[in-house]
């Protein structure tokens, strides 16, 4: 697919890390791979706004393994763009990826996985990251699904609204997403939010 490049990260515990890329490398390498989508260069990855850290998240008991694409457009085409890249393999190779990591990663009732969809665009545009909250029984049949209709909604804030940060997110949870984007100027505020909310939660 000419005009998109990737970059997969982790976070977590050594032994899940290997889960999560031994996850990636059977169920969406070989799917980039066939659709023609490269990894990107350093000259298009390293973007000021996503300098956040791939380390374990555990707090005050509670404990989040992070696993995630950054989608890097170097051409835009409105939702032509989603519509070619949330293709049904890529959904279903996306399924997969989430449902081996969530077997191989045994969880309890105090974690979850989170997959984040991040999406770069060139010129004035913010980075729109899509948080994707999976417990341990919640059903994968819609996870593409939910994520490409919060990747729209802020295509749709951002043609009413504008930039107005350099990171949009939204967080997908229990089939729920937030309609408009929590606003931040670098990802390690959002991992900083994360933090003192699980701390609230868990004392």
């Amino acid at each position: 697919m000419d005009g998109l490049r990737y970059r997969f990260f982790i976070g977590g515990q050594s032994h899940q890390i290997l889960r999560f890329l031994e996850a990636f490398d059977e169920e969406l390498r070989p799917h980039f791979q066939e659709a023609g989508i490269t990894e990107a260069e350093d000259s298009i990855a390293k973007r000021q706004e996503l300098t956040f850290k791939t380390t374990a998240t555990a707090y005050a008991g509670a404990s989040t393994f992070i696993g995630g694409l950054v989608l890097f457009a170097l051409c835009w085409a409105g939702n032509q763009v989603l519509d070619e890249l949330f293709e049904e393999k890529f959904k279903e190779s996306l399924r997969k990826f989430i449902d081996k990591a969530r077997n191989n990663i045994p969880l309890n009732r105090k974690e979850t996985i989170e997959y984040r969809s991040i999406l770069c665009r060139p010129g004035e545009f913010p980075t729109v990251v899509v948080r994707m909250i999976v417990s341990d029984d919640d059903t994968l049949a819609e996870l593409a699904n939910s994520i490409k209709a919060a990747h729209e909604n802020a295509e749709r804030w951002i043609i009413k609204n504008g930039k107005q940060a350099e990171i949009h997110c939204y967080t997908v949870s229990n089939g729920q997403c937030n309609l408009e984007p929590v606003l931040l100027k670098n990802i390690k505020e959002l991992d900083e939010k994360k933090r003192r909310t699980i701390v609230r939660q868990w004392k």
